[in-house]
C-alpha cells in the first residue's frame, strides 16, 4: 500500500495535526507502516487464545453502584465558576471546519 498525499492531508486533519504533506518522509513512513500492518494481517492465527493481559492474575471488579461521592457542595465551592451545581469550564476544543 502506499500512501499519497491526499492520505496524508486526511490523516492529519482527523488529528488535528499541522503537517507538510509535501514532506517525503510522512509518505515513507506511513507506507512502511501499513506494509508492516499488512505483514501482521497474514499471521495464521488459528487456535490462538486472546491475551487479555501480560500480567497473570485477575482483578476484582467493584460493584457497580452509582454515588455522587457525598461531597459536591465541597467540592463545587472550590470551583472558580458554577452554576446549577455542575462546572462552568472554558471552550478546549473549537471547530475549525
Amino acid at each position: 500500500m502506499t500512501i499519497d498525499k491526499k492520505t496524508i492531508d486526511d490523516v492529519a486533519r482527523l488529528a488535528r495535526l499541522t503537517i507538510d504533506s509535501n514532506d517525503t518522509h510522512w509518505a515513507q513512513n506511513l507506507t512502511a507502516i501499513f506494509e508492516w500492518i499488512a505483514q501482521l494481517e497474514q499471521v495464521n492465527t488459528d487456535g490462538v487464545e486472546p491475551l487479555y493481559s501480560m500480567a497473570d492474575h485477575t482483578l476484582q471488579a467493584e460493584p457497580d453502584e452509582r454515588s455522587d461521592g457525598g461531597c459536591r457542595d465541597a467540592v463545587l465551592k472550590e470551583s472558580p465558576q458554577q452554576s446549577d451545581g455542575f462546572f462552568i469550564v472554558p471552550t478546549v476544543i473549537e471547530r475549525s471546519d
